[in-house]
């Protein structure tokens, strides 16, 4: 037995049973679309620009981040390699000044080594830091990695004898509130 109850299945899907837009109806919706298609475009114009302007505040915050960063390596890979035996003191405060756990720890151990060996030696020590001489390594968060090139000049004795060199040193740093800190200074090459 079959069940005659629901509408007739006559062949014809439902897109076709349904009536045709009437010719009038479409003319009025081209019309329309033709009349006000500046609004979908000035939308997207509206959403493209508020994308752009996000993006490059991004880009700037993250620009800055980076640019702190890599302005406290530099420092502190020219104090790192810039020490005086007639200021060992000093040398070794500016050092520590921008260093943080464990590095500070670690150098402070140090302090009293590197004025015995710059004293007993006279060595003066210079840096500068070439320019383009920092690259970032590696920057997440509240941590970065950045490889600093350094230039120094070496004196020792009475000044008559002078080395220069390049060295290439890892500084490691931590976001501590709005300043950049240094946790750690390797030297790579």
């Amino acid at each position: 037995m079959t069940d005659n109850s629901g509408p007739a299945d006559d062949g014809k899907d439902e897109a076709e049973a349904q009536p045709a837009v009437p010719a009038r109806t479409r003319r009025r919706r081209r019309d329309l679309l033709r009349k006000h298609w500046f609004v979908p475009a000035a939308l997207s114009v509206v959403l493209a620009g508020l994308l752009t302007a996000s993006l490059l505040l991004w880009l700037d915050d993250r620009q800055s981040l980076d640019d702190g960063a890599v302005a406290t390596a530099q420092q502190q890979a020219t104090n790192f390699f810039s020490l005086d035996h007639k200021r060992p003191d000093a040398g070794i405060d500016r050092v520590l000044s921008l260093a943080t756990d464990p590095f500070k720890t670690e150098y402070s151990k140090k302090r009293d080594t590197i004025k015995k060996s710059l004293t007993e030696k006279k060595l003066s020590v210079s840096a500068t830091v070439p320019d383009n001489g920092a690259a970032i390594e590696y920057l997440h968060g509240d941590k970065a990695q950045v490889l600093v090139a350094v230039d120094t000049r070496t004196t020792a004795g009475d000044g008559d004898q002078a080395e220069s060199n390049r060295y290439r040193a890892r500084i490691e740093l931590v976001r501590v509130g709005e300043k950049w800190l240094v946790s750690g200074v390797k030297q790579v090459g």
